[in-house]
């Protein structure tokens, strides 16, 4: 197979419209989830979901991901911790999974694109 070839099937593979689906998953959970402790910690898994999906889709190298991995456990880990030992989940938990998406995405446009200027 041309490399040309390999890299839209890699292209194919590796798409974002599952990040899509997962955006507009926890935009309608929240929007449509009453306001308890369980809908807390499941748009806090959204948010996780979306953000190992989008470091997929990016094709990010593997110090990214097992970064976003890292963090993906560790906000999903404290997020069930916090909701069984007292029953809430804390409010920080959803924007710091956002910024590690933003983040990791910024990160990985910078390695791809070196010499852009900034936006």
């Amino acid at each position: 197979m041309d490399p040309r070839a390999r890299a839209l099937a890699r292209a194919r593979d590796h798409s974002y419209g599952i990040v899509l689906l997962l955006v507009l998953a926890s935009a309608s959970f929240e929007v449509a989830a009453p306001d308890a402790d369980w809908s807390s910690l499941i748009t806090v898994l959204l948010a996780a979901a979306t953000l190992l999906a989008s470091v997929w889709a990016a094709h990010a190298r593997h110090r990214v991901v097992q970064l976003a991995t890292g963090i993906v456990l560790a906000v999903a880990a404290f997020a069930v911790v916090k909701l069984v030992a007292r029953g809430s989940i804390p409010d920080g938990a959803y924007p710091v999974t956002v910024v590690a998406l933003i983040v990791s995405n910024l990160a990985r446009f910078d390695a791809r694109h070196p010499g852009a200027p900034p936006t």
